[in-house]
């Protein structure tokens, strides 16, 4: 019998002060910043860093442009995160979302700030990471997915 660990943030953040369009920067530079943003904060607090995942990617990049249509924050419920697990081959997950904040550092740094997220970004079991960023109706909808392999 495999244990499974599935690890949810309970609080999803937001920020209401918005930085203009004209200074966005791109998804991809977004996802570059909270990549390392959250090995920055780990190998602060003596965890290794996390590696990219190109199957958490995908799964990150879908949910983001999910929450972006409709314009609201929810996690993934148990049954959509075993479906994760299964597809990436892994037996911990964790995920955090964000809408709101002008870049992948200042998502991260918010992350820090609340204890769900927190606990997701130091959970000592995670190597892999993936995000997704899209930008929608003037501002970011940010998921970020972290495991580790079966």
């Amino acid at each position: 019998m495999r244990i499974v660990t599935v690890t949810l943030a309970a609080i999803a953040l937001t920020l209401s002060t918005l930085s203009p369009a004209s200074a966005r920067i791109s998804s991809q530079t977004y996802e570059v910043q909270v990549k390392t943003q959250t090995n920055k904060f780990r190998v602060s607090t003596d965890r290794a860093k996390v590696s990219p995942s190109s199957c958490l990617d995908r799964w990150a990049e879908s949910w983001a442009r999910k929450l972006a249509r409709e314009r609201r924050l929810v996690h993934r419920d148990a049954a959509g995160m075993r479906k994760v697990m299964r597809d990436c081959n892994l037996n911990v997950l964790t995920e955090n979302l964000a809408e709101g904040y002008s870049s992948g550092t200042r998502t991260v740094i918010a992350w820090q700030n609340s204890p769900g997220h927190r606990a997701n970004l130091l959970n000592q079991a995670v190597r892999l990471h993936a995000s997704g960023a899209v930008y929608s109706g003037d501002k970011w909808w940010v998921v970020q997915l972290m495991g580790r392999k079966a």
